[in-house]
Order: structure tokens, then sequence, then C-alpha cells
């Protein structure tokens, strides 16, 4: 997991920025088996996100597809789109997330 750390970016900018991550973060949120709790990488992972909303957080142990969101937003809907279709064909290797976002009122 590369070093980015929130703060690097904002550096650069000067109002709130609302932002999402999102994608193949090839880990367990929070951490079970990859990584494990006392690892540096969920170290590194906790440091990184702290003060983020990870709503993907604790959908599930086989989840490793996330997303963090600036705490400017709001979840107000979640949900995932299995891998498999209706005949059980694998579509992917991932479950697919759908969350709509709204911008937290004052």
């Amino acid at each position: 997991m590369p070093g980015l750390v929130h703060e690097d970016y904002r550096q650069y900018v000067k109002e709130p920025v609302r932002t999402i991550l999102l994608g193949d973060f090839n880990m367990q949120i929070p951490a079970f088996n990859y990584p494990y709790k006392d690892s540096a990488v969920n170290q590194k992972r906790q440091a990184t996100f702290d003060g983020w909303l990870i709503p993907t957080a604790g959908i599930s142990r086989h989840f490793s597809d996330h997303i963090a969101m600036s705490t400017e937003l709001r979840v107000s809907s979640l949900s995932y789109i299995s891998a498999y279709d209706i005949d059980d064909t694998q579509l992917s290797d991932h479950n697919g997330v759908v969350i709509n976002v709204a911008h937290r009122p004052d």
C-alpha cells in the first residue's frame, strides 16, 4: 500500500474537498485474516484512513473492495452486487459495491 495520507493532497487546496477513494484495497476492514490486526500493513491502513468514513468496512470478511470517503459526505444507501449471476456463473473475482452519497448537511 503506498504511503498515501489525506493530508498530502489537502496541503494544496484552500477549502475542504469532498473526496471518495474506491478500489480493490486487497484487505479486510476491519482486519481479520489479512491483514492481521497487529501487522504493519494494517497499522499503515489505520493511519492513512484515520478520520475517513469507510462504509464498506465490516460488510463481510470476504470483502476486499472498499470505499473511503471524507467526512463532508454521508451514505444514503449501500448495497452490493454478487460476483455470481443467477446461474452461478462467476462474473468477477470480487463482489461489486453500489453506493449513493450525499453532502452532509451543515
